[in-house]
């Protein structure tokens, strides 16, 4: 049983998060943790890299547009605003020859497990996926992949010998893949990796990749490798059927292991200081890819300075999620929808003719239940904006705020078309 952590009488309390003041713990039992299923991701293209992120993500996750966790049953809403007392502290990255090992026994105490709840149809019940993550301060900041947590419904991290806590989201930049958790309710000062200077990061340094392989929890998997490449520019996507897929620019590639699950988990140097951020690899079987990226540390940072000081735009977005509640599977074009994603059903196609984002299911009593909609309609539009893609949806929902009534356009199976209202939600915890 996932229990809320208590400090332990020897251990210092921290200084207040300088980050997250508002995250209050939620009411409601503890939440997390949990059986992990089918990997998330899908094989890619020469071009092509997936995100090498959560498990068991399943076939479909509810529209969210800011891709936040939710509020908790008693009103207890994700931290939108900051303290501007800035970002964790880059140090000079420093040149060394330490064992895997070694870097092992250094790095480990800060790398976490992040278990996460992501919506799903109702007929399919919860499911789970897991991911890595880095604490950047002793009160329980965070530091992970956006998809990592996007669409989460409830989030778990665990820390080795300090036990798992509900974590809530900060901000996330979904363009740059970069996520901010700040863990509720800690009450000892926990350990944090070293984040070092990436911009003298060269070819062929050896470096070594950390993170919760496969989501099996427990000590992490520690693989080595070298740096093959910098500067890298990637296409990454996932699996889950409402993913998007993003550009990725500056990226360190390496031919460390990567494997889903990884995401999140630092890319480390022989010194022991986290120089990147494990995001994707080429891999379409879950035995690992020679060709993995990674986020540069200076990047990374760059995001999580605007998100500590809560400046939302140019990416990043902090607050409650947007939520829509439908499920594809998906995009149609000329009334057939392909199925991009290697799962779920195939062929899925509504009315001829239609192109806009099929809807393969809706979450019972969420918005666009409640708006009318059901298995089988095609969304053309939403507050007067088309929506030929899942990315173009997605966006507009991102755009809109929980409470906001917009129009939606749709059509059913039989080629008739509907417009209605539809009052946009947040992501139910």
């Amino acid at each position: 049983m996932d229990d809320e952590v208590f400090p332990r009488e020897s251990e210092e309390a921290p200084e207040p998060s300088p980050w997250a003041s508002g995250a209050q713990a939620p009411d409601g039992p503890a939440r997390g943790g949990g059986r992990r299923g089918r990997a998330r991701l899908v094989a890619s293209g020469a071009a092509v890299a997936v995100v090498a992120g959560g498990l068991g993500a399943g076939l479909a996750s509810a529209f969210s547009g800011a891709t936040t966790a939710a509020s908790g049953s008693g009103g207890a809403t994700v931290a939108g605003t900051v303290s501007a007392a800035g970002s964790p502290p880059v140090v000079k990255a420093a040149s060394g020859s330490l064992s895997a090992a070694q870097i092992a026994k250094l790095v480990d105490p800060g790398v976490v497990d992040i278990n996460t709840v992501v919506t799903s149809p109702s007929r399919s019940g919860r499911e789970e996926a897991a991911g890595t993550g880095m604490l950047v301060t002793h009160s329980g900041e965070v530091l992970t992949n956006n998809h990592v947590v996007e669409d989460a419904t409830s989030i778990r991290v665990t820390v080795a010998g300090h036990g798992s806590y509900l974590a809530k989201v900060v901000g996330v930049d979904p363009s740059a893949d970069v996520a901010v958790l700040a863990l509720v309710g800690v009450r000892s000062s926990l350990p944090t990796v070293t984040l070092a200077d990436s911009s003298s990061v060269a070819v062929g340094a050896s470096v070594v990749a950390i993170g919760n392989a496969l989501g099996l929890g427990h000590q992490p998997t520690v693989v080595t490798g070298s740096v093959t490449a910098t500067g890298r520019t990637i296409t990454a996507s996932g699996a889950g059927a409402t993913s998007s897929s993003e550009t990725l620019h500056g990226l360190i590639q390496t031919d460390a292991s990567i494997v889903p699950g990884d995401s999140g988990g630092p890319l480390v140097n022989g010194a022991g200081q986290v120089i990147g951020m494990d995001t994707a690899a080429s891999s379409s079987d879950l035995g690992g890819s020679t060709v993995g990226f990674a986020i540069p540390t200076n990047s990374a940072v760059a995001v999580v300075d605007r998100i500590v000081k809560g400046v939302a735009g140019n990416g990043v977005i902090l607050g409650e999620s947007p939520y829509l509640g439908v499920f594809q599977y998906a995009t149609q074009s000329g009334g057939f929808g392909f199925n991009p994603f290697g799962s779920g059903p195939t062929g899925a196609s509504g009315a001829s003719g239609v192109t806009g984002v099929y809807v393969s299911d809706v979450a019972a009593g969420g918005p666009a239940a409640r708006a009318g909609l059901a298995g089988g309609d095609t969304i053309t539009s939403l507050d007067g904006t088309a929506t030929p893609t899942i990315t173009a949806l997605k966006h507009v929902i991102a755009s809109l705020t929980p409470g906001a009534r917009v129009s939606l356009v749709y059509v059913d199976q039989t080629g008739t078309t509907h417009s209605t209202t539809v009052t946009i939600g947040a992501i139910p915890a």
